[in-house]
């Protein structure tokens, strides 16, 4: 007769396959993080491709010009909106194309708050430029003479439409409350300013890529400096790619 033998694992051994089952899992873990950030930064890069047939729209509709980033007339002027708040009340967009599934703002600063007396949404996940497309102040390749600040880009100023930056991943200044959350508008510099409104690019949002909406409609991701992109994307005041001209 054979001896029955015990065939349960010593401590020794569960010891070791615990430990093999840690070292893969923690060699699988970022993998797996960074498989799920492609996959949002993919839904915040089609996010940006509907602002843009948005834009699009709103160009059409509007004589050629370019969405301001804020004083949209609402009910024949009794309400004027931020450029998000307009886009969701007039039905050009759902509010969730507004939310980038990798930004996680505190609760107060939401992406989905949405103040209904006013139409505004002022911590979407994308901010728009207002300086060179939403407030016509360097129309014309001018930067040293505003231009009417209520009157937007029109399409006829632009001379090269693929290289124009419209709407990009945005934040608050830099050091805003100590929070990272969204922001409807970004500027031409870097601020770190914890009192102004203006936005920054947010390059550390998807881990130094910046996504990128142009005028012709395209997106882009580019690789950023995450504390400033600025210094890859450059100052309005050169003209290079904000405005299109060269």
């Amino acid at each position: 007769m054979y001896k029955k033998t015990n065939a349960s694992f010593t401590l020794i051994e569960l010891l070791v396959v615990i430990a093999i089952i840690a070292i893969l899992a923690a060699m699988l873990l970022p993998a797996l993080q960074q498989a799920r950030e492609r996959g949002r930064m993919a839904k915040c890069q089609s996010n940006e491709k509907q602002l843009g047939i948005a834009c699009l729209t709103y160009n059409q509709d509007f004589k050629g010009y370019m969405v301001k980033y804020m004083n949209l007339n609402i009910n024949a002027g009794e309400v004027t909106s931020e450029w998000t708040g307009f886009f969701k009340y007039a039905n050009y967009l759902n509010h969730n194309v507004f939310i980038c599934p990798s930004l996680q703002p505190p609760k107060e600063y939401a992406q989905t708050n949405y103040v209904a007396n006013s139409h505004n949404v002022s911590y979407p996940g994308y901010g728009i430029a207002y300086e060179t497309v939403g407030g016509g102040r360097y129309r014309r390749g001018v930067d040293t003479k505003a231009s009417n600040a209520n009157t937007a880009l029109h399409t006829n100023d632009i001379k090269y439409p693929s290289g124009l930056y419209v709407i990009m991943d945005a934040r608050q200044t830099y050091a805003f409350n100590g929070g990272h959350f969204g922001c409807h508008r970004f500027g031409y510099a870097f601020s770190e300013s914890t009192t102004k409104r203006m936005g920054n690019p947010d390059g550390e949002r998807h881990g130094a890529k910046l996504n990128i909406l142009f005028a012709d409609g395209h997106v882009e991701s580019k690789k950023v400096n995450p504390y400033n992109p600025y210094i890859e994307l450059g100052s309005v005041r050169t003209l290079r790619g904000w405005c299109g001209w060269y």
